[in-house]
């Protein structure tokens, strides 16, 4: 195994906090990997980790270690980042993490503006509400929509977006306008916690006293909305699309006073922002701004 394959199997090893599970990650086998961590300890004379009962965890001079390693593969990882801005930014990949209430909806359309404009390079996405994925390293942005104050990030580009509601619609609803007391009757479909869309309803709830009929927790859009036992309320942060394949129609939530939400990109603070990072931003930008037109609401 070479080293930068082994620097990163370490730090996987340690997130894991078991070589197994490591393993599996990798597709290799347990033994192939403990074998390469203890010929590197015997190369180095100490050992990195202490033998657990539920797996491993670092040994004091681990704890040393790990940050040089750490380092020396965010040095790779620039250096990459320069080649492939060498060549243009038209190779090469980004990668990225998303808030759960930003996927799929502004996540997707992004994505696709951006590989539409820069077909060349590649974009690797996974699923992050806070930023342990840009402090692991293991991405190159992460756009969140909950509150930073975190020292170790920079905001590359931040926007607020109003909540938007959907209902079915074949639902009859005279009024366009959905009213505080109207939330009795639904159930109310919205992201886990730890994003910034359930931190707005939340925020909702609490002030006005108003308990929804139900709350349904799901990480994206559902793949169908169910009337049973009470009509749905789906929130999101995207514009609905016309003829949406489930047949939901956009309802006015002004009445409720929920919150507008922060969609925020950062990067790491004092590091590297490759080329490629600069124009996913300008992608976000203009998708942002076409989120920010007034909305059309059916009466």
């Amino acid at each position: 195994m070479r080293h930068l394959r082994l620097y990163r199997a370490i730090l996987l090893v340690v997130r894991e906090g078991s070589i197994r599970k490591a393993a599996e990650s990798l597709t290799i086998s347990p033994s192939a990997l403990n074998r390469s961590i203890q010929a590197f300890e015997a190369e180095i004379g100490v050992k990195i980790f202490e033998r657990v009962s539920n797996g491993v965890r670092l040994s004091s001079p681990g704890e040393l270690l790990i940050r040089p390693i750490s380092e020396h593969l965010a040095q790779i990882d620039d250096f990459l980042g320069l080649v492939s801005d060498m060549q243009g930014g038209q190779a090469g990949a980004l990668r990225l993490s998303v808030s759960g209430d930003l996927w799929p909806g502004l996540a997707t359309k992004v994505a696709d503006r951006f590989r539409g404009d820069h077909p060349g390079v590649g974009l690797d996405i996974c699923i992050d509400n806070g930023l342990d994925a840009l402090r692991a390293r293991s991405v190159d942005l992460a756009l969140v929509t909950v509150p930073l104050s975190d020292d170790d990030v920079e905001v590359v580009l931040s926007g607020r977006l109003p909540v938007r509601g959907q209902v079915p619609a074949r639902l009859p609803l005279g009024d366009p306008e959905f009213r505080l007391s109207d939330l009795m009757d639904y159930r109310v479909i919205v992201p886990p916690i730890g994003t910034g869309l359930r931190l707005s309803f939340d925020l909702m709830v609490r002030r006005t006293r108003v308990v929804p009929g139900s709350v349904l927790s799901v990480p994206g859009p559902p793949n169908q909305l169910m009337t049973d036992p009470v009509p749905d309320l789906l929130l999101s942060l995207s514009r609905p699309e016309s003829g949406a394949p489930l047949g939901l129609r956009p309802v006015d939530l002004s009445a409720l006073g929920l919150p507008a939400v922060q969609v925020t990109l950062v990067s790491r603070a004092n590091g590297y922002l490759p080329r490629a990072a600069e124009r996913f931003s300008t992608a976000l930008g203009a998708v942002l701004d076409g989120l920010l037109a007034p909305d059309k609401v059916a009466g």
